[in-house]
């Protein structure tokens, strides 16, 4: 399961933009579920293409949105219990679960082109 504090501000931001939604919605239970997973599968997959090299523009928003339910909750680790490898937290809610699709990389590319350090 994906770390929501491990996301960029930029990050939250688009969830939030694209889901129409605020980040902590995603553990409500009440709340509407589709957008939000695709924003949330959308600035995953997009992490996960940076870390192996490629380029964002390889995953839109459209390939987020054409992903099916069981898709999207395999991409960002929803419904995998601790012993499957997960790293959700013992509470079960996924805004205090840590990353499972973080990049690796220390570096990564800013918006600007730059380099930066990744905490």
């Amino acid at each position: 399961m994906f770390d929501v504090k491990k996301l960029t501000l930029g990050e939250v931001a688009k969830i939030e933009e694209l889901s129409g939604q605020p980040i902590t919605a995603i553990g409500e239970d009440e709340a509407p579920k589709g957008k939000t997973m695709a924003a949330v599968a959308f600035v995953v997959k997009r992490r996960q293409i940076l870390a192996a090299g490629g380029k964002v523009s390889e995953f839109t928003w459209n390939d987020a949105c054409s992903l099916t339910f069981a898709e999207a909750s395999e991409l960002i680790g929803v419904g995998k219990s601790t012993a499957e490898g997960s790293d959700e937290a013992p509470d079960g809610d996924p805004t205090t679960a840590t990353a499972a699709s973080t990049p690796k990389s220390s570096a990564r590319k800013t918006s600007r082109g730059s380099s930066s350090k990744q905490a």
